[in-house]
C-alpha cells in the first residue's frame, strides 16, 4: 500500500508534487486579489475581520483599533477626572512635606493635604507632579524635596524656557495656559 501511495505521488523536475500548486501561482493568485480591492475595500475588509476576530474591548465603535487599549493603565488619560486647582496646591504642600517618589505617604498623611489627595491614584499623583514641575521624565525628580512651593516654581520656569528654546513645550495643553485654566475651572469637579 505504501509503495502505490509513493508511486501516485510523482514529483515534478522542481521538486514539488504535480498535483500541488506552485508557490508562484498562489502569490499570483493573492496579488490578483489584492490589486482587484481597491483602498476602500480593503479598509472595510479589515474592519470586518477585525469585528469577527478581534475581543469587542480593543474596537472603537467604526471597527478601527482603539489604540489607547493597548498603553499601560498609568499612561492612559482620565476621560472623567482632571486635576482641579486646589488639588495641585495639595500636591505641592505634599512634594514639600515628602518629595518627589513618595506617593503614597503623600495619599495617607493626615493633614489637608493628605485628605484632597486619597481621591487619586499613585500614578495620577505622578503624572500630576510632571506636569507640576513641567517634564516628561520625573525619573530625575525622585527623592528631591524642594524647601518651598517656590522651589516647584522656579523648576516649572527652568523647564518651560529649555522647552520653549527647544521648541518641545506645549504651551497650548500645559495647564499653565489661561484659556485652559479658565475652560477648567468651569467645569464641576
Amino acid at each position: 500500500m505504501q509503495r502505490s501511495a509513493i508511486r501516485a505521488c510523482r514529483l515534478a523536475p522542481n521538486g514539488l508534487s504535480a498535483a500541488a500548486p506552485t508557490v508562484s501561482a498562489a502569490r499570483e493568485r493573492l496579488a490578483g486579489t489584492c490589486n482587484a480591492m481597491d483602498d476602500a475595500q480593503r479598509t472595510e475588509y479589515a474592519r470586518r475581520m477585525r469585528r469577527l476576530l478581534s475581543p469587542p474591548e480593543i474596537l472603537m465603535p467604526d471597527g478601527e483599533i482603539d489604540q489607547e487599549f493597548f498603553l499601560p493603565a498609568r499612561f492612559r488619560p482620565s476621560k472623567e477626572r482632571y486635576f482641579a486647582h486646589e488639588d495641585r496646591e495639595a500636591l505641592a504642600q505634599a512634594l514639600v512635606c515628602h518629595g518627589f517618589g513618595n506617593w503614597e505617604a503623600m495619599r495617607v498623611d493626615s493633614r489637608p493635604f493628605g485628605l484632597r489627595l486619597r481621591q487619586w491614584t499613585v500614578e495620577d499623583l505622578e503624572n500630576a507632579a510632571k506636569q507640576l514641575v513641567g517634564c516628561a521624565d520625573i525619573g530625575r525628580y525622585l527623592g528631591w524635596q524642594p524647601a518651598n512651593a517656590a522651589a516647584i516654581v522656579q523648576e516649572l520656569e527652568q523647564n518651560r524656557a529649555n522647552g520653549l528654546a527647544r521648541g518641545t513645550w506645549d504651551s497650548v495643553r500645559h495647564w499653565l495656559n489661561p484659556a485652559l485654566a479658565a475652560s477648567n475651572a468651569e467645569q464641576p469637579s
